[in-house]
């Protein structure tokens, strides 16, 4: 599918901005989408090829917007961490699953082409604090294996990744409040240690590009961590 783009939600920093890097150090065409447009403008001077669109992947814009592209494949990051005591858990996020399922419904991605959205190790061990964080992103992980059954048809892959914790703006506000020692007790929960974005962004790419063969799973891109627990 030479020529048309990959959507990146979620891709004005961390992952996001890292597998951008990565598809346009390839000269490949990106089409990135965020809710912050100071951002995206940052964005758009370094990668001036870029496509940049502020919108909510929750909103009826974004729908619109996927309805009117013909796309080689997504990368599905937006979300927030949502890390707070249970009695201040009031909802679960729902951008992380609801994006997905609006990137499939659209028929954006072309036969042939690959949707990768992001996880969490927190979907499969608990957490304190993030009730909400958790459950929002073990959704992602059901819906992408039945996705990735129902759009088997089309030749459309549908994979997760269910990453650890790494460098990014998200990590500085999660660990910003922690004590030295539960900051290194965290660290020492991945046996090789926080990974960076471009880790993941690494793992993304292939599962966009390459793994003709791969389809309904979930990667554990961790360090360790899930092993480890």
């Amino acid at each position: 599918m030479t020529g048309l783009p990959y959507l990146i939600t979620g891709g004005g920093s961390g992952v996001g901005l890292a597998l951008a890097m990565l598809l346009s150090n390839n000269d490949l065409p990106v089409i990135l989408v965020g809710r912050d447009p100071e951002k995206l403008a940052r964005m758009q001077d370094r990668l001036p090829t870029a496509t940049v669109a502020a919108l909510d992947v929750e909103s009826e814009g974004f729908y619109t917007l996927l309805k009117s592209e013909r796309l080689a494949g997504a990368f599905h990051a937006a979300g927030e961490e949502s890390v707070r005591p249970l009695q201040a858990t009031r909802f679960i996020p729902s951008a992380p699953a609801q994006g997905l399922l609006s990137i499939a419904r659209s028929g954006a991605v072309q036969p042939g082409g690959a949707i990768v959205a992001m996880s969490s190790v927190a979907a499969r061990r608990g957490v304190v604090g993030m009730a909400g964080y958790s459950a929002s992103r073990a959704a992602v992980e059901g819906l992408v294996r039945a996705l990735a059954i129902e759009l088997a048809p089309s030749k459309i892959r549908v994979n997760a990744i269910a990453a650890g914790a790494f460098h990014s703006p998200m990590h500085a506000r999660i660990t910003g409040g922690m004590t030295a020692e539960t900051h290194l007790l965290y660290e020492r929960s991945h046996p090789l240690g926080f990974g960076t974005a471009k880790d993941v962004a690494e793992v993304a790419e292939f599962l966009l590009l390459y793994a003709q063969w791969v389809t309904g799973s979930i990667w554990a891109v961790d360090g360790g961590a899930s092993a480890a627990w």
